[in-house]
């Protein structure tokens, strides 16, 4: 599967990946190998892409149950925060777990202190 409105990003193999004939789980989507890749070089890029292709991930995400990115120039926790935002989702708060947690920015926490 390649998200159709660019074919900037594909879909990538990782290890204990299932693959249920119809869809994989999970879906791993990176930068094509080509010289497109050049075009999605940026955070800005990245999630410029998410909000071109967002129907189509959503659809992705419905039908394999979870999408994994690989590869997307993100570096630290405000790239991630911000590629999070392009999907245009409110933040779902860490409230009540059992670990403790800190907040680095209002979509990303430390997984355990």
């Amino acid at each position: 599967m390649v998200i159709e409105t660019t074919k900037l990003v594909g879909p990538t193999k990782i290890s204990d990946q299932k693959d249920f004939g119809d869809f994989r789980f999970p879906l791993v989507l990176s930068p094509s190998e080509s010289e497109s890749r050049k075009s999605i070089d940026t955070v800005d890029a990245a999630c410029d892409w998410v909000k071109n292709n967002k129907a189509e991930l959503d659809a992705q995400l419905l039908q394999n149950g979870a999408i994994l990115f690989r590869g997307f120039p993100l570096k630290d926790a405000q790239d991630f925060d911000k590629f999070v935002g392009a999907f245009d989702r409110e933040p779902l708060p860490y409230v009540g777990g059992a670990a403790p947690r800190k907040v680095i920015t209002p979509r990303v926490f430390t997984a355990n202190e």
